[in-house]
């Protein structure tokens, strides 16, 4: 790689993930948050994220969470896996207007649950497998979900522990699972080491970037599901 693409590499990496606000870039912490409307969620290193109005805090999730601002609705989605079913997704819309200021006791022992605690009793939630083959899902996402923003996230499958990145288009209806080779057919693999984070589709090429735990930030070839190259790496 030429250093003229390297730079381009981390100009498109800083816009694209900068805003992403999945579970916890352990060694990218400028990459691990987000502000909009008035509010900032941020993840702290191997800590679970808060989400503050100056300095109030509204909300708390681990980093096993990924949480989409919706500022068409004023509102965010909240999504996460199932830990003994990996393409179990549950989601969740929470109404930016109704948090609240979370009691301390209740931001002091949160812990890691894999979710985003707020001080509402309920909120809308929708769950869903996703079929892990090579065909498109068709699948029909209810209001409010039907409203979100096309998003990618990863899972595994529980038997062969390889990942998936899928590919989900709540307002078309549509959830398409992307084996990702380049990790699951590596050598030397530990996945208690090392994983897919989070990823990012970049509007100008439709290319993905993403980022793997003490990996580095990568981008995907046009398929999906191979290895273009490394944006950054964290091997030395």
């Amino acid at each position: 790689m030429t250093e003229t693409q390297h730079a381009e590499d981390l100009k498109t990496v800083n816009e694209l993930l900068v805003p992403a606000t999945g579970p916890t870039p352990f060694h990218m912490p400028s990459l691990a948050g987000c502000t909009w409307q008035g509010m900032e969620l941020r993840w702290n290193d191997q800590n679970p994220a808060l989400l503050r109005a100056g300095d109030t805090v509204l909300g708390v999730a681990d980093n096993g969470v990924y949480i989409y601002p919706d500022p068409s609705t004023q509102a965010l989605f909240a999504v996460c896996s199932n830990a003994t079913e990996g393409n179990t997704l549950t989601l969740r819309q929470y109404g930016l207007s109704s948090l609240t200021p979370l009691p301390e006791d209740q931001i002091r022992d949160y812990g890691y649950a894999q979710e985003f605690h707020t001080t509402l009793a309920s909120v809308p939630t929708f769950t869903f497998s996703a079929s892990l083959t090579s065909e498109t899902q068709a699948l029909t996402f209810p209001a409010p979900f039907s409203g979100m923003a096309p998003f990618l996230f990863f899972v595994s499958e529980a038997t062969t522990k390889d990942f998936f990145l899928l590919d989900v288009h709540p307002s078309a209806g549509t959830v398409t699972a992307l084996p990702q080779n380049w990790f699951n057919h590596r050598e030397s693999r530990d996945d208690l080491y090392e994983w897919p984070l989070y990823a990012v589709r970049n509007p100008a090429n439709r290319k993905i970037y993403g980022e793997a735990m003490r990996m580095g930030v990568f981008i995907l070839a046009e398929n999906g599901t191979e290895l273009e190259r490394w944006a950054v790496s964290y091997r030395s």
